[in-house]
């Protein structure tokens, strides 16, 4: 982590969580029945099966995250920290008191409050996708639920190894 980076460890927290509970929904808004999409061939690894339409579930899944948690990450991340005057900073570390800056040089970046927006988005994106993914699971019963977490398990796993690196690189 860069020293100037003021992306904390509970954002980080956050974000995670919300790519969690977002790719839950999502890949439960995009699970399609099988039977009207006339699947010819499935992949057995394990107790998982995988069919062409699972993987087309897990690659929507994860472009319908993306711009949520795009925002919630950009919000955290360059949103200035608050500025409370000339307030002195007590070194964790080393105990000492750090010097507080002489100058204030202008400052880049998103308000300080953006912070607040980004929490707020981080409780709703995880609370609201909690609820409908426990209403998907009432509704669609046992069999159409394990369909459906073997689809989340291909989603996230893209998620994590496909989409998030080709973020990093764009």
């Amino acid at each position: 982590m860069p020293e100037d980076s003021t992306f904390t460890r509970s954002q980080r927290l956050g974000c995670c969580l919300s790519l969690l509970f977002m790719s839950m929904v999502s890949s439960a808004m995009w699970l399609r029945d099988e039977i009207k999409t006339q699947v010819v061939q499935a992949v057995n690894l394990g107790p998982f099966s995988f069919t062409l339409n699972g993987v087309y579930t897990g690659i929507m899944a994860s472009l319908t995250c993306l711009p949520v948690i795009g925002a919630i990450v950009l919000l955290f991340q360059y949103s200035r920290p608050s500025n409370k005057g000339d307030r002195r900073v007590r070194d964790v570390e080393t105990g000492d008191s750090a010097e507080a800056p002489t100058q204030q040089e202008p400052t880049k970046g998103l308000p300080h409050w953006c912070k607040y927006v980004a929490w707020v988005l981080v409780v709703l994106s995880a609370l609201g996708s909690a609820v409908f993914t426990v209403l998907y699971s009432l509704y669609w019963g046992k069999e159409k639920s394990e369909r459906w977490l073997s689809g989340y398990f291909l989603a996230f796993w893209a998620d994590i190894f496909v989409m998030q690196p080709g973020k990093v690189a764009v």
